[in-house]
């Protein structure tokens, strides 16, 4: 059964320029700025990425968890994704993270 893409992925996703999205993997992922930026995971779970300071404070909260091995990427707790202007918060330290690493070469097709 295919996800369906949770209403608040949507919105953080939409929230900053240079974002796109696309299912993938039995979820959902999300890129700014040709990065890999947020997952959404089969469950609805949402995982932004982060340095690793930001990783560090943000797992003080409860249900904080890595997503599988990519520990860069960390799930949000409810009392987050219920709060507006801490989730805006959090939002914009992991894009601006994440606008701000290299640009990954771009692949030359095969022909």
């Amino acid at each position: 059964m295919p996800t369906e893409i949770n209403p608040q992925f949507l919105e953080i996703i939409q929230s900053r320029p240079l974002t796109r999205y696309k299912k993938m993997f039995g979820g959902v992922g999300g890129w700014a700025n040709e990065n890999f930026f947020a997952i959404q995971d089969s469950h609805g779970d949402i995982y932004l990425r982060f340095n690793e300071a930001d990783r560090a404070e943000l797992r003080q909260f409860p249900d904080t968890d890595a997503f599988m091995d990519m520990r860069e990427y960390v799930r949000l707790p409810k009392i987050i994704l219920d709060d507006p202007d801490e989730l805006d918060e959090w939002v914009e330290r992991s894009y601006q993270y994440v606008v701000n690493l290299p640009k990954k070469p771009v692949k030359q097709s095969r022909k």
